[in-house]
C-alpha cells in the first residue's frame, strides 16, 4: 500500500498503520479521509471497524477461521523460532530445564526415574546419561547416548482432552526415530500401578539393546488410556452413588417418617436432600417397599 502523504510503499495495512505514526494520524482517519476501507482477504467485504483502526477481516467467524489457517508458520519460521527458544534456554534466566535440575527441581515423575531407576540401579556408572538433551528441535527428558535410547516421562498433562498435545508427542517420536533414537515413553499411570514391571522391562531393554523390545513401551495409546481412565472414573462414581444411596436409606429408616399420612414427601425430601418432585421417583427406585404402603392422593 502507498502512503498518499509521502508516497512511501508499505507492505500491508499494518505497515501503513505504523508508518502513519510519523504523520501523527491514525489509519482509520487516513482511510476515512481518502475513503478507502480495507477489504477482507477472504470474502472481499469491508473490514470491521475497531476503535481507530480496522480488523484484518470482516468479522465473520468463517473468515477468521480461514485466515488463521492461511497464516500458519512456514518450516523456515518454525526453525527460527526453535533457534530463538534454544538461545533463550541457554541464558541463565533461572527458568530453563537444566537450571531447574541443578537446583533439584524435577517433577515428581522425573525424580522417581532419577532415584528409583538411574541411581538405584547405578545406571549413571554404566551409561552416558544426559537430561534435556537437544535433538531434532526437541528436548529429551533422559537421553542414554551410548544406547541411543530416549526416555520420555509423561505426566497427567499429556493425557488432557486437547488432542494437539498427543499429536505433538507422536510427531516428536517420529522425528527422534528418524534420527536413530529408540523412544521409550513412561506414563504416570504405569509408574503408579505397574512400576516394577516397567523398570524390569526398561533394564532388559538397556541390556539387550534390541530395538524390538521398545515395542513393549511404544507410543502411548491415548484412546486406550482414555477408555481405561473413563472406566475408572465411572466405577468411582458408581461406588460413590452406592454409598450415598445406602447412607440415605439408613437416614430414612432412622427418621421414622409415617409414610401412611399426608406430608411425608416434604419430610423425606429434606432427609434425602432432593426436591419433593423427585422424592417419589427416588424412593420407587431405591426403596419400593415404602412406596407400596405410602399415602397417595385419590
Amino acid at each position: 500500500m502507498e502512503c498518499e502523504l509521502c508516497n512511501k510503499i508499505c507492505k500491508n495495512t499494518k505497515g501503513l498503520s505504523e508508518h502513519l505514526k510519523i504523520h501523527d494520524i491514525t489509519l482509520f482517519d487516513y482511510l476515512n479521509r481518502s475513503r478507502v476501507i480495507p477489504k477482507c482477504p477472504v470474502c472481499n467485504n469491508n473490514c470491521k471497524k475497531y476503535q481507530n483502526n480496522f480488523r484484518l477481516t470482516c468479522g465473520n467467524k468463517d473468515c477468521l477461521t480461514s485466515l488463521s489457517k492461511r497464516r500458519k508458520h512456514t518450516d523456515l519460521v518454525k526453525d527460527k523460532l526453535r533457534q530463538k527458544r534454544i538461545e533463550y534456554l541457554q541464558k541463565k534466566t533461572g527458568k530453563s530445564a537444566w537450571e531447574r535440575r541443578s537446583r533439584k527441581e524435577m517433577s515428581y515423575l522425573e525424580n522417581w526415574f532419577q532415584e528409583e531407576v538411574i541411581l538405584k540401579n547405578s545406571l549413571h556408572e554404566k551409561h552416558q546419561i544426559i537430561t534435556e538433551n537437544h535433538a531434532g528441535g526437541y528436548f529429551i527428558d533422559f537421553a542414554f547416548l551410548d544406547k541411543m535410547v530416549a526416555v520420555e516421562i509423561d505426566g497427567r498433562c499429556h493425557f488432557d482432552k486437547n488432542m494437539k498435545r498427543h499429536e505433538r508427542d507422536y510427531k516428536k517420536d517420529d522425528v527422534l526415530k528418524s534420527l536413530g533414537w529408540n523412544v521409550v515413553r513412561m506414563n504416570f499411570y504405569d509408574i503408579r500401578h505397574n512400576h516394577a514391571e516397567l523398570v524390569e522391562n526398561f533394564l532388559n531393554l538397556l541390556d539387550t539393546n534390541d530395538d524390538r523390545s521398545c515395542e513393549w513401551f511404544g507410543q502411548v495409546r491415548y484412546n486406550t488410556f482414555k477408555s481405561q481412565k473413563l472406566s475408572m472414573l465411572k466405577d468411582e462414581k458408581l461406588e460413590e452413588k452406592r454409598k450415598f444411596i445406602s447412607q440415605k436409606k439408613e437416614e430414612i429408616v432412622r427418621s421414622q417418617i409415617d409414610f401412611t399420612k399426608h406430608g411425608w414427601v416434604q419430610k423425606a425430601s429434606k432427609v434425602i436432600g432432593i426436591t419433593p418432585q423427585k422424592t417419589r421417583a427416588w424412593l420407587e427406585k431405591n426403596m419400593p417397599e415404602i412406596i407400596e404402603q405410602s399415602f397417595r392422593r385419590t
